[in-house]
């Protein structure tokens, strides 16, 4: 968690593009974090981008831009 912010959930990106498989798992994964879902490569990059996560799950197989080309981004950045 972020100093200062001690009732704060970590925030998670998760990158997802079945569209019952990823709110499931965001479902899951927000009783231990503020899950941000997004459902292809382009727009997880302009959300990896645009917040401040804690972690990020990336799917590999992802419309638009597949979840290597992802990571590779965001890195870049």
């Amino acid at each position: 968690m972020r100093a200062g912010t001690p009732l704060e959930q970590p925030r998670l990106l998760l990158i997802e593009d079945d569209p019952r498989l990823g709110p499931l798992i965001a479902q899951v994964l927000s009783e231990s974090y503020t899950v941000t879902l997004e459902v292809d490569g382009k727009s997880g990059v302009v959300a990896g981008l645009s917040g401040d996560f804690d972690v990020m799950v990336i799917d590999r197989r992802l419309p638009s831009l597949d979840g290597l080309a992802v990571v590779e981004t965001l890195r870049r950045k």
